[in-house]
């Protein structure tokens, strides 16, 4: 997919200095017809219902969204986490201290959609075996994000993101820091559309 990204390795690389020091922050990453690509792939896909509730008791995080997880090995969300590791790696490798590895790639992706009134996702950790970064794109609709400190929400900390955007949380592994930040996802009053890409230590063992 050509002009996919409107953000180069270079302009990125600010960025992920930056997220040294955060738990997650938003880059303008697509370019529009790059967007309009991606929801274009995303509108065609075949979803589930998400479990409304996941977690140990006591533990549970509540989520309402539909997801996909199943993608042709020519789909264009195959080519994105293709294309975005290449982009991640050679902004980290521009930097003099790269906070990224050589051995990111992004072997879990996630396509979610949240319909309007939409409860999101309580506050959560990503898995363990998630490293490195997390990246959510948007792709459409608005919501708010927020990390937090605790499972309760306490001391909330909104990430702004719009349609476009890419959100960058660390994970362990970033940086030599091991940061599992707790965020959620509340106040859908759009439709949002939002592919998650991970890199799975576990998957590429």
């Amino acid at each position: 997919m050509p002009d996919l990204f409107a953000a180069s390795p270079t302009q990125i690389a600010p960025y992920l200095e930056e997220l040294r020091q955060k738990d997650a922050l938003s880059i303008p990453l697509l370019s529009e017809p790059g967007r309009q690509r991606l929801l274009e792939a995303a509108q065609a896909l075949t979803y589930r219902r998400a479990k409304p509730y996941m977690g140990a008791p006591g533990r549970e995080v509540q989520q309402d969204f539909e997801i996909c997880m199943a993608f042709d090995s020519g789909s264009a969300f195959m080519e994105l986490a293709k294309q975005l590791g290449e982009h991640l790696r050679a902004a980290a490798s521009s930097m003099s201290e790269p906070p990224l590895t050589d051995e990111l790639r992004f072997n879990d992706i996630a396509v979610q959609r949240y319909t309007p009134g939409s409860a999101g996702i309580t506050p959560h950790r990503d898995f363990l075996q998630f490293r490195q970064v997390v990246v959510l794109i948007i792709l459409a609709g608005q919501g708010r994000f927020f990390t937090c400190d605790n499972r309760e929400g306490l001391n909330p900390v909104e990430v702004p993101v719009k349609p476009g955007d890419a959100l960058l949380m660390q994970a362990p592994g970033f940086g030599g820091q091991a940061r599992q930040p707790l965020h959620f996802l509340r106040d859908i009053t759009e439709q949002r559309v939002i592919v998650g890409l991970r890199y799975d230590a576990k998957k590429a063992s």
